[in-house]
């Protein structure tokens, strides 16, 4: 414990210059490059909110989104803190950038972008009255829209502080057509059209999907990439590693939308997406995803890497549906499993391993924003316990 307290005021007393020299330091030592050459097929991977390291750190939310500098600083902090301390299974990595949580997207339509003392941002009231008025609505502009200017300001910070050292990406577009659709035109509304006026629903959805297109085009230009280049990476920078094709969608759930709404409203421009980025890397909901998963439609989606499975979707059901090439994701519950006893969290670990079906899986300890070092301190132990329950699996 010793050592780890002098790595841990190392790194909350280091200037930028001496955290990109740990990093490029810690990203080639041995240890790491084994952990990129030959992953584990079980891992265990931290999602810790940025409000967590605010208050352990002491930066203020408001300047990390918006100070390049203290952007930059607590981004290699925590990804230093988390390697060295915590230990999840991710590799280390040099990339870093700016994201703005869930105001981001809804920002490009004209939502307001909620901030404040440590917390994420996020988005306000739905603007889209009537159906109608998405007439009135302009395709988002990748340099203008919402939250755009501020995040091109902070990209191009970012960069110069970075002085080619490390890998400064730019966030892409993650959130999914259903999931905007609630966002801009409310989640109750949204049922009542689906009844009073279906062709309006599927303008909204088509408007949705093309503006995304539209943005996406003009974001692969800037970066010069291909929408179907799976291998550039932006990522939630609290969380993972994301990819231009990446499909956020909370809102998609069995337990709300009936089959019929699942196939008129989802699958459709879900998978004109998924053919214009050539295949979807990485599927999300919060939502039961256990009949979409059983839909004979789901393989025409084209998921790439990684199948999120919440705690409302049957596990079992799903690892024996997805494909056996298709990592699955299953993220434990804070107050249940996180903060819950050693015990428990060690049935639960054994649970998801034993149950894999052939899967290699990602188990996640996310959307952990409340606490400060206490919080970081039971991640580390939750950490520690994966470690001991996996080793036998990963060893078979």
């Amino acid at each position: 414990m010793n050592k780890q307290n002098e790595i841990r005021d190392t790194i909350l007393k280091a200037p930028i210059d001496e955290l990109t020299d740990m990093a490029l330091e810690t990203y080639n030592c041995h240890e790491n490059r084994t952990r990129i050459a030959a992953p584990d097929k079980f891992r265990f991977i931290t999602g810790i909110g940025r409000a967590v390291f605010a208050r352990a750190f002491g930066f203020k939310p408001q300047d990390y989104y918006n100070n390049p500098e203290v952007c930059l600083r607590a981004q290699l902090q925590w990804k230093l803190y988390i390697y060295h301390i915590i230990q999840d299974s991710n590799y280390f990595d040099l990339d870093v950038g700016i994201d703005y949580a869930t105001a981001y997207e809804p920002s490009f339509f004209g939502l307001e972008s909620l901030e404040g003392e440590c917390m994420e941002p996020t988005y306000g009231q739905p603007i889209l009255k009537n159906l109608d008025e998405i007439d009135d609505f302009e395709k988002p502009d990748f340099y203008s829209s919402g939250l755009m200017p501020r995040v091109h300001e902070m990209y191009s910070g970012i960069k110069e502080l970075a002085k080619d050292k490390l890998n400064v990406f730019f966030p892409g577009w993650a959130r999914g057509p259903w999931s905007i659709a609630t966002i801009i035109r409310g989640f109750q509304e949204l049922f009542f059209d689906y009844v009073d006026n279906p062709d309006g629903l599927n303008k909204l959805m088509q408007f949705i999907v093309d503006s995304r297109i539209h943005w996406e085009d003009q974001r692969c230009r800037f970066l010069g990439i291909s929408p179907k280049d799976h291998n550039y990476r932006w990522k939630y920078v609290a969380y993972r590693h994301n990819h231009n094709s990446d499909m956020f969608e909370d809102e998609v759930d069995g337990n709300i939308l009936s089959p019929a709404m699942i196939r008129e409203l989802i699958i459709p421009y879900t998978k004109q997406l998924s053919d214009y980025y050539g295949g979807i890397d990485y599927y999300h909901s919060c939502g039961n995803l256990t009949g979409f998963l059983e839909d004979k439609a789901y393989p025409g989606l084209n998921i790439c890497t990684m199948q999120h499975i919440s705690s409302w979707t049957d596990y079992k059901k799903a690892a024996s549906v997805v494909p056996r090439d298709i990592v699955l994701q299953v993220s434990l519950s804070a107050t249940e499993d996180v903060f819950g006893t050693d015990e428990h969290l060690k049935s639960r670990i054994e649970y998801f391993l034993s149950n894999s079906n052939g899967h290699k899986v990602d188990i996640c300890a996310d959307a952990l924003y409340n606490g400060s070092w206490d919080t970081l301190e039971r991640v580390r132990q939750v950490s520690e316990i994966f470690r001991e329950v996996a080793n036998k699996y990963n060893l078979a």
